[in-house]
């Protein structure tokens, strides 16, 4: 018989346990979940019981598409290694990301697929199939793009907490990255997705601590709350900025309670001076 499945993707495809594929002459499993701009990777977990048969030599296609009328990507998944509970694609192995480069909302459609051996096969169990979002990574570089910092440079609620006022103008923003970021000790801006969404920095500590720096970051209220803080300041106190630096501390207002955990996670020791 024909075998066809809809999973609802992301979780246990049957409160009573895994999908079973008893006997089976063709598989093909599909669904699809909504999806916003990012990577994604698509997998599935599956199990081979001990009376299994048919699946050596059978390869399947985990496929994915964005959109209906997207391109499929897949990767190849052979079963015969199979025994107990695992994931296809190999976690070891490459798995099969797909990028959703819309800013609005898109589907990501998804399969398993046999690739049309016509032969019997059973004791298959699917338990789940899984789109996990995969963060961009955090990059560092020199601030160059005014607009994107005026996204968040303009927003009253990211300048709270430090000496300046919301910026008003690309001119503001323009100054700011030809007279004001290249007096630092150190400056970058923090990237995601290859836009600007926040920028740390160190100034010169103490002129009798002289191999000392503060460090300083701004961050788009878009991504508070989202452990981008924590990564940008803990990539920035480990590049070349803080070379030759044997103190690095900073200076934080006391009702300022994001900053103070982000350097709590990083340095659990790190003193602090509170501002009042």
């Amino acid at each position: 018989m024909y075998m066809a499945m809809t999973l609802d993707i992301g979780s246990n495809l049957s409160k009573n346990g895994p999908v079973k594929a008893v006997q089976v002459l063709l598989l093909s499993v599909s669904g699809s979940v909504p999806a916003e701009k990012g990577k994604y990777s698509v997998k599935f977990t599956v199990s081979l019981k001990d009376d299994a048969f048919g699946w050596d030599g059978t390869p399947l296609l985990v496929a994915a598409k964005v959109g209906k009328t997207g391109k499929f990507s897949y990767k190849e998944v052979n079963l015969s290694y199979v025994s107990s509970r695992q994931t296809i694609p190999s976690e070891t192995g490459d798995g099969l990301t797909i990028d959703v480069n819309e800013d609005k909302a898109e589907e990501i459609h998804f399969g398993l697929y046999e690739l049309s051996k016509k032969k019997w096969k059973g004791g298959l169990e699917i338990h789940s199939a899984i789109s996990v979002s995969t963060p961009p990574s955090i990059c560092l570089k020199s601030l160059s793009d005014a607009d994107d910092l005026l996204v968040w440079a303009t927003n009253e609620k990211v300048t709270k907490f430090y000496t300046w006022e919301p910026y008003t103008s690309k001119d503001n923003a323009i100054s700011f990255i030809t007279n004001i970021a290249t007096q630092f000790l150190w400056f970058r801006a923090i990237c995601l997705n290859d836009r600007t969404i926040s920028v740390s920095s160190y100034v010169g500590g103490h002129k009798y601590r002289r191999k000392s720096g503060e460090i300083e970051y701004v961050l788009g209220s878009k991504y508070w709350g989202k452990g981008k803080a924590t990564k940008a300041v803990k990539e920035s106190v480990g590049v070349e900025g803080n070379r030759g630096l044997e103190r690095v501390g900073a200076l934080v207002d006391v009702e300022n309670v994001g900053f103070q955990r982000v350097l709590e996670k990083i340095f659990p020791l790190l003193f602090m001076m509170i501002a009042t």
